[in-house]
């Protein structure tokens, strides 16, 4: 399987967060996404799940365009999990 970014671009009303980003991922291979606090990562991997509508570009899937399955199809190909941080005391 291969997961391929063609130009990917996205902005948040009038500030652009991400700019023409693209890159591809096969199957068995690992990709870190590292970055400063604010940097776009969270939106980056929003966009490439179809949680945010993308500006421009695409998100292919072996070679088929990802954002334009329905919800059923994609969550047989892909999961998400959030990192949600809470915090308490602990005595």
């Amino acid at each position: 399987m291969k997961l391929e970014i063609k130009n990917l671009s996205f902005s948040y009303k009038n500030k652009e967060i991400l700019n023409n980003i693209s890159f591809e991922v096969y199957s068995g291979n690992l990709l870190s996404i590292l970055g400063a606090n604010g940097a776009g990562k969270t939106t980056l991997i929003k966009c490439i799940n179809g949680i945010l509508k993308l500006k421009k570009g695409e998100v292919l899937i072996d070679e088929k365009n990802f954002n334009n399955k329905s919800l059923k199809e994609k969550s047989k190909i892909m999961s998400y999990v959030p990192q949600i941080t809470s915090s308490f005391d602990i005595d």
